[in-house]
C-alpha cells in the first residue's frame, strides 16, 4: 500500500493527458498505444521490469518500483532463513559479472534483482539494530566499490551501461547513511521525504506535459516547481487518506495481537 496509490494516481493522470494530447515521439521513451493488456501490465508493475515490459511502461521509472517490490516479496524470507549475508555475497558476485561485462550489464546488473539485492541488503544491515556486528558487511562493499570504481577509470570495457554510477553512488552514499545513521528526523526532513516519491514518479509527466526537454535554468526552475506543487497535491489526496488506511490496519492488528496474548495469559 506504500507503492501503489500515488503511482495508480499519476498512471491514470498520465493515460486521461496522452489520450487527449499524444506525446511527441522525441519526448516518448516507453509508451506505446494503451489498450487493456498495456494497463494490466502497468497496474501489476511486475511486467513493466522485465525485458519484454521495458516499452510497455506508463511511467518510466517504473521498473525500479518492480525491483524494489520483488525486494519486499525475497526478504521476509531472507530474513526468516538468515540468508542476509549469503545473499548480500552471492548478488555481489552477479554485479561483479555484470560490471566487467561477462554477464549482459543491464539486465543482470542494475535493473534485475540479482545484480542489486546487495544493494538493497546492504541498506538493511545499516538500519538493523545489530549493526555494531555487521558493520564488516558494509565496509566490504565500500571498499569493493572503491576498486571497481579504479577499475573503470582504468579500462575503457568497463564502461558500461550505468557502471560508474552506481559504484560512485555506494562510495558517497555509504558514509553519508553512517554520518547520518543516528540522527532524528526533523519535520522538513519528513515533509521532504512525503514529497520525494511523487516527485520521482511525476517528472516525466511534466516533460510530456510541457512539451521539452527542459535545457535551461529557468526551465529546469519551472519543471522543478511545477513537479513540487504536483507532488504535495497527490501527498494531500492520495498519500495522507492511505496513510490513515495504513495506519488503522495496523492499530487494529495490535489490538488483536494483544487480545490474544491477554487470552493466553
Amino acid at each position: 500500500m506504500r507503492i501503489y496509490p500515488q503511482y495508480i494516481f499519476f498512471c491514470i493522470l498520465t493515460v486521461v493527458y496522452v489520450y487527449f494530447f499524444p506525446i511527441p515521439d522525441e519526448l516518448n521513451e516507453c509508451m506505446e498505444t494503451v489498450n487493456l493488456s498495456y494497463i494490466i501490465k502497468n497496474l501489476l508493475i511486475f511486467p513493466v521490469g522485465s525485458r519484454k515490459g521495458l516499452n510497455t511502461m506508463i511511467i518510466p521509472a517504473a521498473w525500479t518500483l518492480a525491483l524494489e517490490l520483488k525486494f519486499y516479496l525475497l526478504y521476509p524470507f531472507i530474513y526468516k532463513y538468515r540468508l542476509q549475508k549469503i545473499s548480500l555475497l552471492l548478488s555481489g558476485v552477479v554485479f561483479t559479472l555484470a560490471f566487467v561485462g561477462k554477464i549482459d550489464t543491464v539486465w543482470y546488473g542494475y535493473k534485475s534483482i540479482l545484480g542489486m539485492l546487495f544493494i538493497f541488503m546492504t541498506g538493511s544491515i545499516l538500519a538493523s539494530k545489530d549493526f555494531s556486528k555487521d558493520k564488516k558487511w558494509v565496509f566490504g562493499v565500500w571498499c569493493m566499490s572503491v576498486f571497481f570504481i579504479m577499475r573503470y577509470l582504468m579500462k575503457l570495457e568497463y564502461h558500461l551501461g550505468v557502471n560508474r554510477e552506481i559504484v560512485i553512488g555506494l562510495i558517497l552514499g555509504i558514509p553519508v547513511m553512517l554520518f547520518l545513521k543516528d540522527d532524528k528526523m526533523s519535520k522538513l526532513d519528513h515533509f521532504l521525504g512525503k514529497l520525494s516519491y511523487g516527485i520521482y514518479l511525476n517528472h516525466f509527466q511534466i516533460k510530456y506535459v510541457m512539451r521539452m526537454q527542459p535545457l535551461y535554468w529557468m526551465e529546469r526552475l519551472e519543471f522543478f516547481f511545477i513537479s513540487i506543487v504536483l507532488a504535495y497535491i497527490a501527498d494531500i489526496m492520495v498519500e495522507k487518506p492511505f496513510t490513515m488506511i495504513r495506519r488503522n490496519i495496523r492499530e487494529k492488528q495490535h489490538k488483536e495481537i494483544s487480545e490474544i496474548r491477554k487470552g493466553n495469559g
